[in-house]
This record gives structure tokens, sequence and C-alpha cells, in this order.
């Protein structure tokens, strides 16, 4: 007795191979290493953009240096007229001739330009502190206070002659003490460490 012979099977009621399910990781093309201890994470958003060390002295340098230079070169240009200014006539007096600074108070006033110049040449050569500007501020005070004085009194100035005019060297002098004046407040308000 025969038995009955079965239908072929189709391919879909074959079993099929076991797969094994991917992890999670390696199913995500696009998903990042974690970054090891002591590296910044990876941001692909700022990929190409230079790091804090590309610019050494942006944000942790000396940023009043710059200001301070500017000031230093002008309260040397300042004691530079002052000192001029003190070598020059002051007063002409009729019959008597010029009176020059040196002859009078033009000693203090070149006393003063001095010390001025040396700080000033410091701070441009970018060595300056803010203190240096304050120096050169109360002895640019001295220099103008001394020449807007005898600016004004150039008849005291020149021994109580009455017939005298005015000379060159005091509007000098007045003149870079207020460059002197107004470099030392620059320097002082913008030469400030940033």
């Amino acid at each position: 007795m025969t038995s009955p012979s079965l239908p072929p099977q189709s391919a879909q009621s074959q079993p099929q191979p076991h797969v094994q399910p991917q992890p999670y990781a390696q199913s995500q093309p696009h998903a990042q290493p974690h970054p090891t201890p002591g590296q910044p994470p990876h941001n692909p958003a700022f990929q190409g953009q230079p790091g804090p060390s590309a610019y050494p002295d942006r944000g942790v340098g000396d940023r009043g240096v710059g200001a301070r230079r500017i000031a230093g070169w002008a309260t040397l240009a300042g004691a530079v007229l002052v000192a001029i200014g003190s070598f020059l006539p002051w007063a002409n007096v009729v019959l008597a001739g010029p009176v020059y600074g040196t002859d009078g108070d033009g000693v203090i006033t070149l006393g003063v330009a001095v010390p001025v110049a040396i700080l000033g040449l410091i701070a441009g050569l970018g060595k300056g502190r803010v203190w240096m500007f304050a120096a050169t501020l109360f002895l640019g005070l001295i220099a103008t206070a001394v020449g807007a004085y005898d600016l004004s009194n150039i008849s005291s100035f020149v021994s109580g002659e009455s017939m005298a005019d005015l000379g060159p060297g005091l509007p000098v002098i007045v003149v870079g003490g207020l460059v002197v004046l107004g470099a030392a407040v620059y320097g002082m308000v913008k030469g400030r460490r940033g």
C-alpha cells in the first residue's frame, strides 16, 4: 500500500535563516564616538573655526598698551614744545632787547620738560605704566601754570618794564603744557590693562 505523496512545499514555507539584530550604535551611521577624558566634544557646527589658541593675544593680553603708546608719543611731543619754549624769548623789551625764558622761570619749565620727555619716550616704546601718566599730569600742570602766569603778567616778568612785547616762548610753553595734560589724561583713562 503506497502512502499518498505530499505536495512540494513552497519557498515561503521553508525556514528562514536566523539574523542577528544589529546594535543601535552600529546601525546609526552618523553616531559620533564618545570624547576621551580631557578632550572637548566634537561639534560639526564649529568645524574649521580657529580655537582660542589661534589668537594668543586676544582677551588675555594688555589691551591698554596701544593707548599708552599713543599717549606716550603725545607726551613726548608736548615736552619738546615746553623745552623749546623755555629757550625762546618770552618778551621783547624796548631798548633792552629780548628776555629769554632761561633768564627767569624758563629754568623751571625746562626742568619739568626733561622728566616728562623721558616718561613719554618710555611709554611711547610700549614700556609705560598708568602711574607714569599721573606723574606727567602733575608735571604738566606745573609747566602750564608757570607759562600761563607769566603770560598774564608779562610786565612783572620783565622786571617792571612797561615797554615790552610778548615773545613766542610763553605761548609755545602753554601749548606744550596743554598737550602734556591731554596726553596724560588719555593715558590714564584709556591705557588701563584689559
